[in-house]
């Protein structure tokens, strides 16, 4: 999921496509750019760096091909991160120790 917002203070999108099982590559402009763990479910970028959106993709890429495996691998991981820290039973518990 490629999301190179320049000004978006949240981007609900890019944590319903992690909570889908994609990969991530967005700019540091996006709110939710802190649910991306650069290098393991994705990448964030500088905002506005056409280079830089271009080097992101082809880490996505093996010889001229989608590297699926990569792919899936941070996939898994984007929706993992979803269902272990940020599901409503999460939030609950989190919310719950802060009122300890």
């Amino acid at each position: 999921f490629v999301f190179p917002a320049s000004s978006e203070p949240l981007g609900f999108a890019l944590v319903e496509a992690m909570a889908c099982g994609l990969p991530i590559i967005c700019t540091d402009e996006v709110g939710s750019s802190c649910y991306v763990s650069s290098g393991k479910n994705g990448y964030v970028l500088p905002a506005k760096n056409k280079d830089e959106l271009k080097k992101a993709l082809l880490k996505f890429v093996k010889a001229k091909k989608p590297d699926w495996r990569k792919i899936k691998s941070f996939g898994s991981k984007s929706r993992y991160l979803i269902e272990t820290q940020h599901s409503p039973s999460s939030f609950m518990k989190q919310f719950k120790n802060l009122l300890k």
